[in-house]
């Protein structure tokens, strides 16, 4: 498994898809598509919205997504950097950016490449 990290609209996703040699259709978003198929994709889009599904399903993340990558060692997880900026003041966000953190923490340590890219730059930093 792979993971790309970095702030918002910073080319994350165009990174992925030119380091994979895959298009559109093997992408899954995180904000909009089934969970239920989400294994069956070869890149996973704002996995920080997963994380935020799952959570509001009463799921836990952390342990869902370690159990979808057990099974598919293939795919390229693209998350968000969510914990960077003003700490939100609502209870439920600060839940969500904390989530996220660990989450992230767990899956890299799966992970045999982590990049992070910046305005369309990506560098390896695992």
């Amino acid at each position: 498994m792979q993971i790309i990290l970095g702030g918002a609209y910073q080319g994350k996703l165009a990174y992925a898809l030119k380091l994979s040699g895959c298009n559109e259709t093997e992408v899954f978003h995180g904000q909009s598509d089934d969970l239920s198929v989400m294994a069956q994709f070869r890149i996973i889009d704002q996995l920080q919205e997963v994380i935020r599904r799952l959570m509001e399903e009463g799921k836990d993340p952390t342990a869902t997504l370690v159990h979808m990558i057990e099974e598919s060692a293939e795919q390229i997880l693209i998350c968000n950097e969510v914990g960077c900026g003003v700490v939100p003041l609502d209870v439920s966000d600060r839940a969500f950016r904390e989530q996220v953190g660990r989450t992230m923490c767990v899956l890299t340590k799966y992970a045999w490449r982590v990049d992070r890219v910046i305005a369309g730059i990506g560098v390896q930093i695992k």
